[in-house]
């Protein structure tokens, strides 16, 4: 057995061999789902995001093979339109013919030629992106984007802990709520903290925070 991993050691690195081979999806003879990635690292250096020291900046990859028994497929790109090649990659999710779900879609990049390539995806489940600084008016972007994906299909990661007060974060998470019916989903910083775990728990329960306040 090799351990590693980010929860291990950052630096550490599967044999190329095996980075380099294929699945073998008879592991898991249960799972519908198939993984890709068409790019790995990516263009921002955040300070709470080990991406760049992990994976540096991005680059292309070939995606591997598809699980046979697969229905749809999740996308595992940090930043699937910062990828130079991105537009190959919705070309050849258009040609497979599956719903996909998008991890990483970083929305200030987004364009009217992102917006018109997402209208060629059908989508499983919805489509990410993020507000980690709440200092960053994002309004713009989030009114293009639902211009061409419905708000239903979009889930917002909301940083908590990090550079934010309390008062940011609940301006953020109603903002996106209130005014674009984006579903906010809190990520904190620091699980251990209890003011950001229980907040997070008020927003991902969409049940509560969409009939009550925080402040209740």
């Amino acid at each position: 057995m090799i351990t590693g991993g980010t929860g291990f050691d950052i630096t550490s690195r599967l044999p190329s061999e095996i980075e380099k081979c294929n699945y073998d999806w008879s592991l898991y003879p249960n799972a519908n789902q198939s993984i890709v990635w068409f790019s790995r690292g990516c263009i921002r250096n955040c300070p709470f995001c080990v991406v760049r020291q992990k994976e540096g900046y991005i680059k292309p990859v070939k995606p591997k093979n598809l699980n046979p028994n697969g229905t749809w497929i999740r996308v595992q790109d940090n930043n699937f339109f910062a990828n130079p090649k991105w537009r190959d990659a919705v070309d050849q999710l258009v040609e497979w013919n599956q719903p996909v779900d998008l991890q990483g879609v970083d929305v200030r990049l987004f364009d009217d030629e992102q917006g018109e390539a997402l209208k060629r995806l059908k989508f499983h489940y919805p489509i990410k992106i993020g507000w980690d600084n709440p200092r960053e008016n994002l309004d713009e972007k989030f009114e293009h984007l639902i211009e061409y994906i419905h708000p239903r299909r979009i889930n917002c990661y909301v940083l908590i802990g990090f550079w934010s007060t309390e008062e940011e974060d609940v301006y953020r998470v109603n903002h996106l709520w209130e005014d674009f019916k984006i579903d906010p989903y809190v990520m904190p910083y620091d699980k251990s903290d209890r003011y950001q775990k229980d907040f997070a728990r008020y927003v991902n329960n969409k049940i509560l925070f969409k009939t009550r306040s925080w402040e209740d």
